[in-house]
């Protein structure tokens, strides 16, 4: 598979300097270094139907999206008028150059807000990078839809009538100078005569590191030696941070069903409460354990699961999360459920709980 075909006719290439027109709001007249193509998209760009896109760095001020700041934009082919062009060499120093200033840029003014211009620079270097890594961990555990968390990552339709996705990136090895390492995302059947590598399967919605991380695993199945591509970090961050939680889960009150029963008992349940959680009503699951089992109760019925662990008081939680839990998560060789403040995770999947009310 080829990177991104650019259809002919298009105005951009990578590498052009251009100025902006055609557009609503502050972003007309802007200058901009077009980057990479992304491909055939609509609503990005505010277009009724999809049209070319280019990904493209801001030159001067950085635009606000979503209430942030950045230089990373997506924009129309047609939006584009050439100015010149920049060579390989001249592109990468200028974004260097850039990521440097505004990096800068925002040290001084977190310096100015927090009043904390008598910190050692070693120091505050420090705590920029833990609230850094906190950032991304929280954005990693957000659940989105999976089209959205691989669109995030550069995936986009080949054509505007595909139902593929697919994703290129260009490795900076000496080996791989020039040559396209391709992930494609099926949401149907695939094409005829597509020949399929390696397969994953993944949830309609799930926590956005998640998504990444199988993208990441696909990476690494097909180029084991290759260092991570920047887009795909967000992945081995979530990897590390769920490995983290492995080593302190000892600490945590963890229980462990009996994974087959357990299997079983949530399918009676789930047809026991299948019209109300249809039609929307609302009934609550409480999970206690009683010697060598997990007591699980809904509305009188009451089932006995074997577990083994700790579990530090009686939880209650919406039936309508416990029927969420997506199949993969209960269908591994072994069950951890995880009692934290405000919570209860199920191998890893959070559910809110909150304390059982002894009047009820």
């Amino acid at each position: 598979m080829n990177a991104l075909p650019i259809p002919a006719g298009a105005i951009g290439r990578p590498g052009m300097v251009a100025m902006l027109r055609r557009l609503r709001g502050d972003d007309a007249g802007r200058t901009v270094i077009v980057c990479a193509p992304r491909g055939w998209l609509a609503a990005v760009v505010g277009s009724d139907t999809p049209v070319f896109c280019w990904q493209a760095q801001l030159l001067g001020s950085a635009a606000i999206v979503n209430g942030v700041p950045t230089r990373t934009v997506v924009v129309p082919d047609h939006s584009l008028v050439q100015l010149g062009f920049l060579s390989d060499a001249d592109l990468r120093a200028l974004l260097v150059d850039q990521r440097e200033a505004d990096f800068a840029a925002a040290r001084n003014d977190l310096q100015t807000a927090l009043g904390a211009t008598a910190m050692p620079v070693d120091a505050f270097e420090r705590f920029v990078l833990r609230a850094s890594e906190q950032i991304d961990i929280e954005r990693a555990l957000e659940v989105v839809p999976t089209p959205q968390a691989l669109g995030e990552i550069g995936f986009v339709p080949p054509r505007p009538d595909s139902d593929l996705l697919t994703w290129a990136v260009y490795h900076e090895a000496p080996n791989w100078s020039s040559m396209p390492a391709p992930v494609t995302c099926s949401a149907g059947p695939y094409p005829p005569g597509c020949a399929v590598f390696a397969e994953r399967r993944m949830c309609a919605e799930q926590p956005r590191g998640e998504t990444v991380a199988a993208v990441l695993a696909l990476w690494r199945q097909a180029f084991p030696d290759a260092p991570t591509p920047d887009a795909l970090r967000t992945g081995a961050r979530y990897l590390d941070h769920r490995r983290l939680l492995r080593r302190i889960r000892t600490e945590l009150p963890v229980l462990r069903p009996a994974v087959a029963p357990f299997r079983a008992i949530r399918k009676w349940l789930l047809q026991a409460a299948g019209c109300d959680l249809l039609d929307g009503s609302q009934h609550w699951l409480e999970l206690s354990h009683q010697g060598p089992m997990l007591r699980l109760e809904l509305a009188g019925l009451v089932f006995g699961c074997p577990a083994r662990g700790q579990w530090v008081e009686p939880r209650e939680l919406k039936m309508a999360d416990f029927a969420a839990i997506p199949d993969h998560v209960l269908r591994r060789r072994t069950l951890e459920l995880v009692q934290r403040d405000g919570a209860v995770l199920f191998n890893g999947w959070e559910c809110p709980s909150r304390p059982v009310d002894p009047a009820h």
